[in-house]
């Protein structure tokens, strides 16, 4: 990776796999444009064993059409969606310059000290922000039409350096539920009902 000439679409350059999770691998980028100009960026691919997996692919441009949609300022904005040259889709999405809210907690926790109850609260606010806007969410007829997360896990709350508290995954928490995520479930899939937005 990081390769000028293996720019996917002729703009995204991937650099390092910063992570990776039970659906998608995680990678920084960087966007070029003209006269220089370079962007920061975040890129999600689904796995090596999905990618052959027509309903999951199609789940995937779907829930990324959503998250597009998506504006406020506590949630990881989606810029775009980008196809390489091997067909293999990459989401690609705001860079968070920060940690996620487990990462923060570790910190405190290495010195011996509790994490500050005003900075966990703040934290919680942002990411439940970012969710109300989601929910919100009304279609471009008009329509109510909520995103809802379904799967909404700790390390999905990034904690910027500014201070900001930004919910990620949107959309895409929904589309393979995963057996170490049950913890985090809506509560409405435990006893097989639609998950909703006043849950």
């Amino acid at each position: 990776m990081g390769e000028r000439a293996s720019l996917i679409e002729g703009k995204y350059e991937l650099v390092a796999r910063i992570g990776e999770g039970s659906q998608t691998l995680v990678s920084r980028g960087i966007m070029h444009g003209a006269a220089g100009f370079t962007r920061p960026v975040a890129l999600k691919t689904p796995r090596e064993e999905l990618r052959l997996d027509r309903g999951y692919l199609a789940g995937f441009v779907a829930a990324a059409r959503v998250a597009s949609q998506l504006r406020q300022a506590n949630l990881v904005e989606v810029l775009d969606l980008a196809k390489d040259e091997a067909g293999l889709y990459h989401l690609v999405m705001e860079w968070v310059e920060g940690m996620t809210l487990p990462a923060f907690v570790r910190s405190f926790s290495r010195q011996g000290a509790d994490t500050p109850w005003p900075l966990v609260a703040a934290a919680g606010v942002g990411a439940l922000r970012g969710l109300a806007a989601a929910h919100e969410r009304v279609d471009a007829s008009g329509v109510a039409a909520p995103t809802l997360h379904r799967a909404l896990a700790p390390h999905q709350i990034l904690l910027s350096v500014t201070g900001t508290a930004k919910l990620g995954d949107l959309g895409l928490a929904a589309l393979r539920p995963s057996r170490g995520r049950l913890a985090y479930a809506a509560p409405q899939l435990a006893i097989c009902r639609r998950a909703c937005a006043r849950w």
